[in-house]
């Protein structure tokens, strides 16, 4: 099932829940029970607003979004856009993609005691359908 559908479910029946509570406090005849009904709803469209606002999200441009469940690499790759995830199991980790360059420096004396002074730069990219192995195996650390 994907994450999309589960956390639909979730949200569906919670409001499901408080909207079968606040029918019965509004068939009530006091006044204060219509009150609770209000109130009720007020925190079910609180929290639908909060549900959603937790699961989307936004992966950028030159990044790909490799999915965790509670920490663990689900092997899921997100492109880039939109995304829906589950807001309290699910994490996105963003990975960047784009080209990056590792610059290193170096200095040696030669055999006639000559100096020599050595500039490289190397240009790499990852792989954008390898990142979850490389977050899995290195974290962020491959930089």
């Amino acid at each position: 099932m994907s994450s999309l559908v589960i956390a639909f479910t979730w949200i569906f029946f919670a409001l499901f829940l408080v909207a079968m509570v606040a029918l019965a406090f509004w068939r009530g005849k006091g006044m204060t029970q219509r009150i609770l009904a209000a109130i009720s709803l007020s925190v079910a469209v609180l929290v639908l607003a909060l549900a959603l606002t937790l699961s989307i999200g936004q992966v950028s441009a030159g990044y790909r979004g490799v999915v965790l469940n509670f920490g663990h690499v689900t092997g899921e790759v997100f492109g880039e856009g939109i995304y829906w995830k589950i807001p309290v199991v699910q994490r996105v980790a963003m990975v960047n993609v784009q080209l990056l360059a590792y610059h290193a420096e170096a200095s040696a004396a030669s055999r006639d005691l000559q100096d020599v002074k050595t500039s490289i730069t190397l240009n790499y990219y990852l792989d954008p359908t390898k990142v979850a192995i490389l977050y899995q195996n290195l974290r962020s650390e491959y930089e």
